[in-house]
């Protein structure tokens, strides 16, 4: 094998570990504080994540919070969690705790729960 070959099927390599990674399962569970409730959250959660292709749910807490759960590649469980620290036009997001959980198969889709 030639030193030009060798570095070309190392950079393959290293793509196809970039896209393995990238396309990882990953979720997360957690709630997030502020002026979250009564401004479309759980609306703009689902839209998102089904437009991203992540199942999960979105329901409010008693605490005026709002608990999600969201999982699909990790790229896209990344995306959806920072639109989720932005939130809709009308909200204030001031806090998000998150969790790491295992990748549940038995959730399918993205509803809101009530």
């Amino acid at each position: 094998m030639t030193g030009e070959a060798r570095v070309l099927e190392k950079k393959v390599s290293k793509n196809k570990a970039l896209k393995d990674k990238e396309s990882e399962g990953k979720a997360l569970t957690g709630q997030v504080s502020g002026r979250v409730q009564g401004v479309g959250f759980r609306c703009f959660t689902q839209e998102n994540a089904q437009r991203l292709g992540l199942s999960g749910f979105v329901r409010n807490m008693p605490d005026s919070s709002v608990e999600f759960w969201i999982q699909g590649s990790t790229i896209n469980v990344e995306s959806m969690l920072s639109r989720l620290l932005k939130g809709p036009e009308f909200s204030h997001v001031e806090s998000c705790e998150r969790h790491s959980v295992p990748f549940d198969d038995s959730i399918v889709g993205f509803e809101i729960r009530f």
